[in-house]
Parts: structure tokens; sequence; C-alpha cells
């Protein structure tokens, strides 16, 4: 068969018609049957196409006499680098039924069709009650308005079986930007294979993934609009266009906190910020870009912890890249022992504690404590004595003394002797214990009490105010306060609140000698009190003699 249709291609010929005899023919044989009987094709018809362009094959099956049943197998067409048709035409004549078995397409490994589809055109004429039957077995639907008799009616009918390319899907990507599109079912994968056949009368779904530094803008062509995917229905061959914008950048700030040095560096490469902040401290990075940022501490250092946007922890920090952003990437040194030592000078005496504690000079009057530590000292006169102020280690005053350490510090503390006085005495304290030095203070040095608050809860002090002469002494008392926001104070008397009158300094009343009296000041940290929140309350004391105060303070810190 190839040759005939080479031969008939030579010669322009686009149609080969085959009149099929009982003979082997084309891979199609037929067996002629006695009238009245039935008629059954021996084998299934084989149609090569693959050196004829477009080629139309055209099978007929002569008969004489009558049948009442006939059988056509079905056949495959082979098909070349082009498209194959095949007619089947059932003989004229009386017949009651024909039955037609489905065909189907073969693509030998060297066609440039991949792969190919059978579409099938059933052209009926039922003048009897059964025509020529359907590809896939079964007969069509057919009536007559005359009785079907013995022999039946004439009737003639075709099939038309057509072998074609499955279509093509073609992707073309557009714009600045850069992406990948892929289908399913798979067969695009674009990166490289931009195009792909599928079955005829498929459908095709794609769906894109924008690059680092892209975006994906549109489909166009056999898509449209800028969904996550798209649709395409494979009548026939189709166009898709992927089109990709290059993404916006935002500008991401490394900034270095503490005392200690350190590196800082990003993946995907960019951020190399290096032990002091330099322009590599900085980098322009695509919107949506997730960066990681890792810091490295130097010898000496330790990495204390990330801070700004989005960053926190000592591990390794991701920042997603959608708008301008500052980080920073804290290092502290690595904790050395250093020692503070107090020294006690002056005509007086007197202790010096700390916090943490440590020293109670007294006895202790050095200890260690690591590098970085703030130490704060606090001086207590003992009876008899007045404390003159600090020096050494940044500390000045007569107030608690906050010591930062870098390196081995010693710290003075002055205490001087104090005259005897009539003069009012106050005393501070949590419960029973009282902090001061039961003399007056004619310096006028505060002796303070602190104490650690968690938010919504309170302390309550004790003042106590002695008259330490033999005569009646005119209290007026009055205070003032520092950090008043995370706080609520209330002063009382006994039973009785004297808060306004404290407040407003206008409180007064007499104190007979020898005899004391006692203000409880309740600190109460509000509910939304932040940690470390403090408020320090100077209590005035004056006596009648004279304008000098005794002061006490009370210091209440909220914890956390």
């Amino acid at each position: 068969m190839r040759r005939i249709a080479t031969f008939l291609a030579a010669r322009g010929a686009r149609t080969l018609t085959i009149v099929l005899t009982p003979l082997l023919l084309c891979g199609l044989a037929l067996v002629a049957v006695p009238p009245s009987a039935k008629a059954e094709v021996a084998a299934a018809a084989a149609v090569s196409c693959e050196d004829m362009p477009d080629t139309t094959v055209s099978m007929t099956a002569n008969f004489s006499g009558a049948l009442d049943f006939q059988r056509w197998p079905g056949g495959t067409v082979t098909l070349g680098q082009f498209p194959c048709t095949v007619t089947v035409t059932r003989p004229d004549g009386p017949i009651d039924y024909t039955h037609l078995a489905g065909w189907a397409v073969s693509v030998p490994g060297n066609s440039l069709m991949a792969s190919a589809s059978i579409v099938t055109t059933q052209v009926p004429n039922c003048t009897a009650s059964g025509a020529i039957g359907r590809v896939d077995g079964t007969r069509p639907s057919c009536s007559s308005a005359s009785p079907v008799g013995a022999n039946g009616q004439g009737s003639t009918a075709r099939v038309i079986i057509r072998a074609v390319a499955d279509p093509i899907l073609t992707v073309t990507k557009a714009g600045t930007g850069a992406g990948l599109i892929s289908s399913s079912p798979s067969g695009i994968s674009c990166g490289s294979t931009c195009a792909g056949q599928f079955d005829l009368n498929s459908t095709v779904t794609l769906s894109h993934v924008a690059a680092a530094g892209s975006r994906f803008v549109s489909w166009g062509g056999a898509c449209a609009g800028g969904g996550a995917t798209c649709t395409v229905s494979m009548s026939q061959s189709q166009s898709v266009t992927a089109t990709f914008a290059l993404s916006a950048s935002s500008n991401l700030a490394i900034l270095k906190g503490g005392a200690g040095t350190g590196t800082v560096t990003s993946s995907p490469a960019g951020i190399d910020c290096g032990p002091t902040n330099t322009p590599a401290c900085q980098f322009s990075f695509a919107d949506g870009t997730l960066v990681v940022l890792t810091a490295t501490p130097q010898a000496g250092s330790v990495f204390a912890g990330w801070a700004g946007d989005g960053c926190t922890g000592t591990g390794s920090c991701t920042v997603t890249m959608n708008q301008n952003r500052n980080v920073v990437a804290n290092f502290s040194p690595v904790a050395v022992p250093t020692t503070l030592t107090v020294d006690k000078t002056g005509s007086g005496t007197g202790t010096v504690s700390s916090a943490p504690a440590g020293i109670d000079c007294g006895s202790t009057c050095a200890a260690t404590f690591d590098s970085g530590t703030t130490v704060t000292l606090s001086a207590a006169p003992a009876p008899g004595s007045s404390f003159s102020g600090w020096s050494g280690g940044g500390c000045s005053g007569t107030g608690p003394c906050d010591v930062t350490l870098s390196a081995a510090t010693t710290v003075t503390a002055g205490f001087t002797a104090a005259a005897t006085t009539t003069r009012p005495d106050g005393l501070v304290g949590v419960g029973k214990k009282l902090l001061g030095n039961r003399i007056y203070n004619l310096t006028g040095a505060r002796q303070t009490k602190a104490a650690t608050i968690k938010a919504n809860k309170s302390r309550t002090f004790r003042w106590v105010v002695q008259n330490d002469g033999t005569a009646a002494d005119k209290l007026r008392l009055s205070q003032k306060s520092k950090g008043k926001g995370a706080f609520k104070v209330t002063f009382k008397v006994g039973r009785t609140t004297i808060t306004k009158a404290v407040m407003s300094g206008k409180y007064v009343a007499s104190l007979a000698p020898g005899k004391s009296a006692t203000i409880t000041v309740t600190v109460k940290a509000t509910k939304k009190a932040k940690p470390r929140a403090s408020r320090t309350l100077l209590l005035r004391a004056t006596s009648g003699e004279g304008s000098t105060a005794d002061v006490v303070g009370v210091k209440a810190t909220v914890g956390k």
C-alpha cells in the first residue's frame, strides 16, 4: 500500500480509493457469503499513511444478494509525518444490521507527530433498522417507516475516521522579570521546555512561580488575567504568553548595639557587616525576598540578641523584605570577674551595702562582680553620725550610688559625727524593721528604703518621726516624688487617710517630747505598670525649732 501511495503522490494524487474484494488488500480481508447469510470481515484493517500527506483511503465492500447481518472489525491507522483519513462505506443493498468495531492510531518512533488521536464522523442512512455501527462497537439508533422484511431494506452508510496529530500548547515568556511556567498534566516546564503536545480535547492547567526579584504580571493568548493558574482547552493547538516584571526593592540596614563586637551576614548575600558599621551593613533586596541574618561574636564578646524590625532572640533571624527595615544586632563583652571595694572615711561611722548583694561594710568591704554589672551602693550612718557623701567610681552626693564595673573600682563613703539635737528624727521601713540613725540629720541627707512591687500589687512602708527633745515639736509634713505614672500612693496616720494633706504639703501635727508619730505609706503598682518603672517618695519632717528637715525616702520598682 505504501508503494501505491508513493506512486500516486508522485503524480499529485491526493485520494486513494481501494475497492475491497474477497482478496487480502491493505491488511483488510473480506469473505463473500451466500445470500440470506451473515457476512463478517475476517481480519482488521491496517491502513498505513506513513508516506501519504493527508491521504484519504476509502474502503468499500461489494456483496451480491441479501444479508441479514454484516460485521466489520476495527482497524489501525499508522501515521508518518502527516494526518490521514480513512472512509469506511457500507455497500448498497438490503441488510438488517451492520456493526463496525473500534479503530486505533499508531505513531511510529520516527514520526514527527509525537502523539495523535482518532476523530470519527458517522453518516448513517437508516432506511433499515440498522445501518453502519459506531466506532466504539454500538450501532446508531435507526427507525424505518416500513417493516423490516426477511431481507431488510436497502441502505448505505459510512464512517470517516481521521487520524490527526494531538494539538501543541506553546508558552512564551515576556516582560523584564523571570519565572517558571509548569503544566498539569506534565509536559511543560518553562524553564527549558516551553511547548508540549497534549491529547485532543483535553484540558491543560498552567501555573506560574516568579523568580526572586520578579513578580508575575498577567497571562495572554489563550488565557487572560493575573490569576495563579490558567486553563486551556486543547481542541486545537494553542499559544499562551506569561508576563513577568522586576519587583521593587527595599533596604535592609543593620545597626550594632552593646559594648561587644561581632559581624552580621545575610543569605542571600548582600549584608556583610564587619566589627564596625560599614557600607556593607545595608543592602537593597527585591520585595518579597526572605533574608536570613546570622550574627557571629568576636573573641571576648557574646551575641546578646536581635532587636528592631521582626527580629528577636539569639538565633538566626528571617526578615521578609516588603518594606525598608532596620535590625539591631547587640553584642556584649564576655563577663570578667571585677572587684568593687568600699573605703570609709570621716569622723563618723556607718555601714555600706550593695545590690546585688556582696558588700556589707560593716565587715565585708570588697566583693567580686561580673564586668558590666551595675552595683547600687547605699550608706547608712550609725547613731551619732551622718553620711557626708560619696567619692570615686563616678559616685557623688549622698543618695544611693550606681557603679557600672568595667575594671577594679574603689568607692569612698564619708561619715561625719553629728552633734546632739532635740529636733525630730525620721525612720522608714517595711514591717517591724526600721531604717534610720535615730538622730536628727543636720545635713538633710536622706535614708531610703527600696522595695520591688509586681503590677497590680502593693507594699506598705512605715515612717516613724520621733521627738528627741524636751519640748513639743510642731511637725510639718510634705513629700516630693519622681515617676508618678505607674503608681498610686496612700498616706495614713492610724486609720485616718492624710494623702491629700501630705501631697499638698499642708499636713501639720504636734509632737510631744519623747513621743513619735507613725505614718503608713502604701504604694500600689497599676495594672499597666511596665517592668522596671520606679517611683521615689521623699518624706520631709520639719521641727518648729528650725527650718532644716529630716528626710527619708521610699523607692518602689515594678518587678517582672
